[in-house]
């Protein structure tokens, strides 16, 4: 009973421990979007002037 306990914390441990690797991705991805989008626009206003 005990070793089943265990290893179904162990399981929601590890499924946490992704899910908050996941929201880490997704929030860089999402900052290194903004960030290059920022970029390219000042890029292109320095071209328009």
């Amino acid at each position: 009973m005990t070793i089943t306990k265990h290893s179904l914390s162990k399981i929601k441990v590890a499924q946490d421990y992704n899910f908050v690797l996941v929201n880490i991705k997704v929030k860089a991805l999402v900052l290194r979007a903004s960030t290059l989008r920022e970029i390219f626009n000042h890029l292109s206003a320095k071209n328009l002037i």
